[in-house]
């Protein structure tokens, strides 16, 4: 993937899920919208510190997935995301999974199922490389 299309990915990602709107947690009145943490997490995916960004898509996972219908998009986003963030970092074999899932369980989301797809095509490539 070239630095322009990943460059265009991201912001189209941040426009999208720019879109939702947000809840306050009772507890600090942090803004904690889905889109928040994947701009956090965006941010560092742009500085290469990958398992700060896995651990914020982690998060998203975590605490929206009782809400799956409300936030499948950002779901599988943050699930292709993880996956995207082990195959920059050479890491095939953990990336795979995640690229699987997204395949599996949000097929209705058509761009990351796609692009789950090439990735894992971009992967038996890789390795039959070796």
């Amino acid at each position: 993937m070239s630095l322009n299309k990943t460059g265009i990915f991201f912001l189209a990602l941040t426009i999208i899920t720019s879109c939702k709107t947000g809840r306050l947690t009772e507890n600090t009145g942090n803004y904690d919208a889905p889109f928040k943490i994947i701009e956090h997490a965006q941010e560092y995916f742009g500085q290469k510190d990958y398992f700060k960004a896995i651990r914020l898509y982690k998060q998203l996972i975590e605490d929206y997935s009782a809400e799956r219908d409300k936030y499948e998009k950002e779901l599988a986003w943050a699930t292709y995301e993880i996956g995207f963030c082990y195959l920059v970092m050479n890491r095939y074999d953990t990336a795979e999974p995640y690229f699987k899932k997204v395949i599996k369980d949000f097929f209705s989301h058509t761009a990351p199922v796609k692009l789950s797809e090439d990735r894992l095509r971009e992967i038996e490539k890789r390795k039959g490389k070796k």
